[in-house]
């Protein structure tokens, strides 16, 4: 954390603030504003790590002022300093964005306050990036299984799950039209006992897993049937 906008309008209420943060071992450059002008002043000035705010602003509505710093600072937390609000509008507050109040005379409870609401920006931060990335490696996997020339599909629950565009272009189906089909419209018929049963198997804890490798005919959408050489393994699939 190096800097902490203030927004506090009466000095002895700043030198309070600033001197009780000094004690604390709080290093930051504390800035202070104390009118509307000098808050766009500030917005110029670049990052800022956290915002301390009295309720009282002259020139302010708080719900406003908190509106707008939140949508100037999109993402900084914006912790309530004051001795002019109840518990009940603090909570209301927090409804709309204010990450922690602490009243005037409580201010051991402000350091603690900062470093967690801190610690929630870097969380939310790191699962923002952790999503990205997880939407990166999706839309990866995505493209790579597209590519495929083999067929790969996703059977769970006596259904096709999931398919690359190959093995429904193979079969004659639409992707979408091929994804949700039973098994009994896809495979043949007098090979569906064997499917069924292995496929059985494999999901059972108390029987040795079937063969991995084995020919079935699969149905084309036409009627006719092709030889398929599968590879099959089990796996966890979300869906």
């Amino acid at each position: 954390m190096d800097r902490i906008l203030i927004l506090e309008d009466l000095d002895a209420d700043h030198r309070l603030l600033v001197r009780h943060l000094q004690l604390q071992g709080v290093t930051a450059q504390c800035h202070r504003v104390t009118s509307a002008a000098e808050l766009e002043q500030a917005f110029a000035m670049g990052h800022w790590d956290l915002v301390l705010t009295d309720y009282l602003m002259p020139g302010f509505d708080f719900h406003q002022l908190l509106a707008l710093l939140r949508q100037r600072l999109p993402g900084v937390p914006v912790i309530l300093v004051s001795g002019n609000i109840g518990e009940e509008a603090a909570v209301d507050l927090l409804r709309e964005g204010l990450s922690d109040f602490v009243l005037k005379d409580r201010l051991a409870r402000l350091v603690p306050a900062m470093q967690r609401s801190l610690a929630d920006v870097a969380q939310r931060q790191r699962t923002e990036a952790a999503t990205r990335a997880l939407a990166d490696s999706e839309a990866w996997s995505r493209t790579l299984l597209a590519s495929l020339a083999d067929g790969l599909f996703v059977a769970q629950d006596g259904r096709f799950v999931f398919a690359n565009p190959a093995l429904p272009a193979l079969l004659g189906w639409a992707q979408a039209a091929f994804v949700g089909l039973p098994f009994e419209q896809v495979v043949a018929p007098d090979f569906l006992p064997l499917w069924t049963q292995r496929f059985i198997d494999r999901t059972r804890q108390d029987v040795p897993e079937p063969p991995n490798n084995y020919d079935v005919q699969f149905l084309h959408a036409n009627g006719h049937r092709l030889w398929v050489e599968l590879r099959v393994s089990r796996l966890t699939y979300r869906g």
